[in-house]
């Protein structure tokens, strides 16, 4: 598994972060989530997922329109 890091507040520094889980949020984002390596606290990073789910959609609209 490749490292994630984040910026960790109690650290106040990037941290690698342990076990991180890709999680979405309510307004579909996608995001790793995860406990700080050196102290335990949880950190959060965005990934850079929406761009493929918007490309997705955009080719399904143009499909449409094509037919």
């Amino acid at each position: 598994m490749e490292k994630i890091m984040g910026y960790c507040v109690k650290c106040r520094k990037m941290s690698e972060m342990t076990e991180g889980k890709e999680k979405k949020t309510s307004n579909g984002r996608t995001m790793m989530q995860g406990p700080c390596k050196k102290c335990g606290t949880t950190i959060s990073k965005f990934m850079a997922g929406e761009k493929k789910e918007k490309e997705d959609k955009d080719d399904k609209k143009e499909k449409k329109e094509r037919k």
